[in-house]
């Protein structure tokens, strides 16, 4: 069963995030119904949740799954079985929460203006976040845009690739030290949706001049460099 089959049970337009774990399982969030389905490596459902008021974005890991709450501003966490483990929302800096990713043990959610890196203890359920509002560019701070929600985010090696809505892909270079991002290219004007990052590779779907999706994926040079991409295929 393919994407198309998926979205043919839970409704293409209401999903917001597609995740996998290291056994084939997949977990699906549909938006609309405020629930998170997850379906074996045959693609035959075999747990829900519906404790989520509105499921945004999703990344699956070390036997977690982090979801976005965008209706009750915070991100959840679940076990591989959709019971909630514990709540996130680091004095109110989860407003609007849209995706999450993880990089070098850091979880990063982008709300519509910021990006908010959390650390997270898993044994002790503790954590501390920070909230991120702008990246340095040729040394000089360029603020997230009011104008261009963040809608995605996903990690390729030392890389944040982030959607915003509308606009342009960014990828950005992440300082754990100085908890600073750095502007490392963009591809812009494309009009992205979401983005997600596999096996070294970085996928996005975009809506094209003639208002088709079409997914696609960034090419880059022999040293890393963004290059542009190239459509895969049209929905």
């Amino acid at each position: 069963m393919d994407g198309r089959n998926i979205a043919t049970i839970v409704g293409f337009h209401h999903i917001r995030g597609i995740g996998r774990d290291k056994s084939g399982n997949t977990y699906v969030v549909d938006s609309l119904n405020s629930r998170v389905i997850k379906f074996d490596s045959s693609f035959i459902p075999t747990r829900k949740t519906t404790s989520i008021r509105e499921p945004f974005g999703i990344h699956v890991t070390n036997g977690y799954v982090f979801i976005c709450d965008n209706r009750k501003n915070k991100m959840s966490i679940l076990n591989d079985k959709l019971d909630l483990c514990y709540d996130i929302n680091y004095r109110g800096l989860l407003i609007d929460p849209t995706d999450v990713t993880e990089l070098d043990g850091t979880y990063f959610v982008t709300t519509y203006t910021a990006i908010v890196a959390i650390d997270v203890e898993f044994e002790e359920q503790s954590y501390r976040a920070r909230k991120i509002e702008a990246f340095t560019i040729d040394g000089e701070e360029e603020a997230f845009s009011v104008d261009k929600e963040l809608r995605g985010i996903c990690a390729d090696h030392q890389f944040l690739y982030v959607v915003e809505s509308n606009s342009r892909l960014l990828r950005l270079e992440y300082d754990s030290l100085s908890g600073q991002l750095t502007y490392a290219g963009s591809l812009g004007d494309i009009s992205p949706v979401v983005v997600s990052c596999h096996d070294g590779e970085v996928y996005f779907s975009r809506i094209a001049q003639d208002s088709r999706c079409y997914i696609s994926k960034v090419t880059t040079n022999g040293n890393g460099e963004l290059l542009g991409y190239i459509d895969l295929f049209r929905v």
